[in-house]
Parts: structure tokens; sequence; C-alpha cells
């Protein structure tokens, strides 16, 4: 009777509930939280209606850091020593080297013109005076002054034709072709001389190919001779004008 009551008792249905059980809850931590994703405001440009933007303000391509390659440095060519006036018709050049300009060939005129008067004026002078050479012969004294004025003249002229020639040019060379052209105008005013002397004294026989050699030669020492004393005053006149820039130099900077 006790069994049939207990074990009605223990029916699943007609058991005592039992007491329910604490459970441990953990605190909620960020990671357990759900985020919340912000999405930012819309901007005006992406509201209706709104302008839209231009090309010229859209965001510029970044630039290139690396600078571009620089091309390589060719060697600098020397400037000619020779500055010579744009437009000149009277300039030739050879290789940097001015052979004909207006001042060489001003100066070569008055330095051969020069030369034969010298060489022939006083001859002529002389001939119009009726002074024979007998008579300067028995005068040292003025034979002996002419024939020094004679050659201080004639070694002078090509020096001050060379340096009044550099003057402009800045080079000496050019003082050299100044007295080179100046020899080689002296000796055709010279051939014509004579040759219009022997027509007047009917010497034309004279003029033969033995008086050609002897002109031709003379040219040849007097030219090279003249070459040489053109380019000592050439050389002068450069150095002075040296002096003179330097001299410009020193006052510019002094001051």
């Amino acid at each position: 009777m006790c069994r049939s009551a207990m074990s009605d008792l223990s029916s699943p249905d007609e058991r005592p509930p039992s007491p329910p059980v604490a459970r441990r809850t953990r605190p909620k931590t960020r990671a357990s939280t759900p985020r919340r994703t912000i999405q930012p405001a819309a901007s005006p440009t992406n509201r209706p209606g709104a302008a839209k933007s231009t090309p010229s303000q859209a965001k510029a391509p970044a630039a290139d850091p690396t600078p571009p390659a620089k091309p390589p440095k060719t060697p600098e060519q020397p400037e000619p020593e020779v500055v010579e006036t744009a437009g000149d018709r009277f300039t030739y050049k050879v290789r940097n080297w001015t052979v004909t300009s207006k001042p060489i060939l001003l100066w070569a005129a008055i330095v051969g013109g020069g030369s034969f008067i010298v060489a022939v004026g006083p001859g002529l002078i002389f001939t119009a005076l009726g002074v024979t050479q007998k008579q300067l012969d028995s005068n040292p004294d003025l034979e002996g002054a002419l024939g020094w004025i004679t050659l201080l003249l004639s070694f002078g002229l090509p020096v001050l034709g060379g340096w009044r020639a550099t003057v402009r040019e800045g080079n000496w060379r050019q003082g050299g072709m100044t007295s080179f052209w100046g020899a080689f105008i002296f000796t055709i005013l010279l051939l014509l001389y004579y040759v219009v002397y022997a027509a007047v004294t009917g010497e034309l026989s004279q003029i033969d190919g033995p008086f050609f050699g002897s002109i031709f030669e003379g040219f040849v020492i007097q030219g090279l001779l003249g070459f040489g004393l053109g380019a000592m005053g050439g050389t002068i006149s450069t150095w002075r004008r040296r002096r003179a820039q330097q001299a410009q130099e020193m006052l510019t900077s002094s001051s």
C-alpha cells in the first residue's frame, strides 16, 4: 500500500518542482555589444539639385616626384677674339683671322701712301727745285738728316698703322695685316710711278722681267718686315687696352 502510494507520488506529473538554479551572468563588454555604423552626412554636392563640379575643380593628379633628367652638358666653344661690326662689307675672315676690314684697309692706305711719299717725295721736290745729286753730296749734314727722317718714317708708319687699326679690332694680328697691305699698296704705287716715269723719259725698254723680279723681291721683304712692325704696334695697342680695362675694374671695385 505504501509502495503504490510512493510510486504514485513519484510520477513525473505529480513530483514537486525542483528549485531554480541561479545562473552566473557575465557583464556585457564592448566586443559583445553590436557596433553601429555611422554613415557620414551627405555633402552638399551629393544632395539633389546641387551643381556638378567643373573639370577645373577636379583634383589634379599627383606630380611625379622624380625630376626630369638633365641633358648632358656640351663643352662650350671658345669665342673668337675678333669682334666685328655686323653688316661690315669690308670684312673678310679666314678661321677667326681677319684678313681685311674697314680699319685695316683704311690704315693700310695711309701706311702705303705715306711710305710712297717718303720714298719718292724728296727726290721729286729736289728735282723741282733744281737741286742735283752732286749738290746733295756736297752737303752731308742735310743728306744725313734727310736719310734719318726717311728711315724713321719708313719704320714708324707701319707701327703707327698697326697700332691705330688694332684700337678697334683688339688683336695684334690685325696690326700685322694692316702693315702687310700697306706694303702691297706701296709696291703698286711704286710700280706705277716707275712705269709712268719710264714712259715720260722714253725708257720703257727697261721695264722687263728683271725689273718685275726686283719689284716682287722688294715686296716680299717689305711685306714681312711691315707685318712684324705692324704686329709690334698692335701689341702695344692691346697692352694699353688691357691696362685701361684693369684700371677701370680696380676703380669700380674700390667704389
